[in-house]
């Protein structure tokens, strides 16, 4: 593929992928429901639905704001930064500045933690589906997070190594 064919395709995916970060963030995320069997009543003990972002704040309510900040630094702050320093790589006319952005987008990436965050959201829904008494859906949000990270990785992939991080001209 031409290499100026290849920095538009991942221009484009960038910009689709930061698309679906917004309503990955605020739509519902996962609901989870715990019901217990009390003699012969069925007792509700949790009915909640919540984005991601309704989560951290949650946490950061419940006094947990270590956690929320993490949440939200490795979901939210690092990948949006990340999508910054690519499109200011790819528009910046000076050479210098835009190969400095491209480094920093590569020491970045060993930091983004929301693919791993997606792995883990998986992994915690499948052990809550082998509780008889615990029933968790996986809604929306997690979808449009899900092709966030997908298509954010897929755009990374078509960039060219850090080396050559120069965009093209004209």
């Amino acid at each position: 593929m031409p290499r100026t064919l290849r920095l538009y395709l991942a221009f484009g995916l960038i910009l689709c992928s930061y698309v679906l970060l917004i309503p990955g963030l605020l739509q519902p995320f996962m609901s989870l429901v715990v019901e217990v069997k009390v003699l012969s009543f069925n007792a509700r003990l949790m009915d909640e639905t919540r984005s991601l972002w309704g989560t951290a704040m949650a946490l950061y309510g419940d006094g947990h704001q270590l956690v929320a900040v993490l949440i939200l630094t490795f979901s939210t702050l690092v990948p949006v930064l990340k999508g910054v320093l690519l499109m200011l790589w790819y528009f910046l006319p000076m050479p210098l500045w835009s190969q400095r952005c491209y480094w920093v987008y590569q020491g970045l990436s060993k930091w983004s933690m929301a693919d791993v965050f997606v792995a883990g959201v998986i992994i915690s829904f499948l052990a809550m589906q082998a509780e008889q008494h615990v029933q968790a859906t996986l809604l929306e949000g997690f979808y449009f997070f899900l092709g966030f990270c997908l298509l954010s990785v897929l755009s990374a992939q078509l960039l060219p190594p850090c080396e050559s991080a120069s965009p093209p001209q004209g």
